[in-house]
């Protein structure tokens, strides 16, 4: 019997189907269609879920437009506390540290470029997923320009799939050259902006908002800690072969009984979590490409590559190998695209 798909939970799906919603469609059949509940999609709708809302707007560039355009408050406490920061740079640490409350499908990054540029980076979820990335990032430019009133110097965009027919529109509409086809979605800024100054800032507002946010994040976290302790264990044990209920119920010094009951209090399965380990460590062991990927599909607890394979374009959308390729190709690409 095969494992269940993994879900992926983003506030982003539902914002896009709103934004369906804005141009007429009902976007009903579509969340029905590929088993969206509340925030939560099956990674293997993902693609699906995309093509759909895509194809239910004529016009190409309607997600990086709806990303410009989200209603404040979208994101809820995370974002007022974003916009009350007193720097970029710490609005930014206040995204890094309360990212799982806002979303488990992107979680974006920071990177300093040698000549004290920034790129805040978000990870490609595959060459077919444009709505998405073009979403996103279009909702990255919204916050900076909001936060910034305006003055933040972006100075590059970077797409993680190839440029689009409609390239010199969406430079226009997100106000910087377009770099195609790079190992992930970015948004450059120029050295010394993440010091510019947030517009709304309230540093009193600022710290009480911070230790609410900090009590919700805790509380969503805690459930949890049982969880990480589980994966940790499947981790351990992936490369032996099959991971067995007895064996991480031994590892963890608990009953398997008593296990599979705390499994089902927290609405998961060692089955499922078993998946989100080699969901999670196959993207990174792919994509730092120091292995071989027969030796990454061994790790992951595979006895033939080829299931390794399969498992991967389910869970991603593409092979390991093409995934590789990519980055290979992108690493080497001029960086204007």
């Amino acid at each position: 019997m095969s494992a269940p798909a993994p879900l992926i939970t983003s506030p982003a799906f539902r914002l896009i189907l709103d934004a369906l919603a804005r141009h007429g469609v009902d976007p009903t059949e579509i969340a029905a269609r590929h088993g969206l509940e509340g925030t939560s999609l099956p990674l293997l709708s993902l693609s699906a879920f995309a093509e759909d809302c895509c194809a239910a707007v004529p016009e190409r560039l309607f997600a990086v437009r709806a990303g410009l355009s989200l209603p404040r408050g979208s994101y809820g406490a995370p974002e007022f506390l974003w916009r009350t920061a007193p720097t970029l740079r710490e609005a930014w640490h206040a995204v890094d540290r309360n990212q799982r409350l806002v979303s488990e499908l992107f979680r974006p990054g920071l990177r300093v470029l040698a000549d004290g540029a920034a790129q805040l980076f978000y990870p490609s979820l595959g060459p077919s997923r444009r709505l998405i990335h073009e979403f996103t990032v279009g909702v990255g430019v919204m916050m900076l320009r909001e936060l910034s009133g305006g003055a933040a110097a972006i100075r590059r965009i970077g797409f993680a799939h190839p440029a689009p027919a409609e390239r010199a529109e969406l430079e226009r509409l997100l106000g910087a050259p377009l770099a195609a086809e790079q190992a992930d979605n970015y948004i450059e800024l120029a050295p010394g902006e993440l010091d510019r100054p947030v517009v709304s800032s309230d540093p009193p507002l600022f710290a009480v908002l911070s230790q609410l946010v900090d009590q919700v994040r805790a509380s969503v976290e805690r459930p949890s800690d049982l969880l990480g302790q589980v994966e940790q264990a499947v981790a351990q044990q992936l490369s032996r072969g099959e991971v067995r209920m007895e064996a991480v119920a031994r590892t963890l010094r608990l009953s398997e009984r008593t296990l599979q009951r705390r499994l089902k209090e927290e609405n998961t399965s060692l089955r499922e979590r078993v998946e989100a380990v080699r969901l999670r460590r196959a993207r990174e062991l792919v994509l730092e490409g120091a292995l071989p990927l027969s030796e990454v599909a061994w790790r992951l607890g595979f006895s033939q590559f080829t299931a390794f394979a399969r498992a991967y374009k389910r869970w991603t959308g593409e092979s390991p190998g093409a995934a590789r390729e990519r980055l290979a190709g992108a690493s080497l690409s001029p960086r204007g695209g």
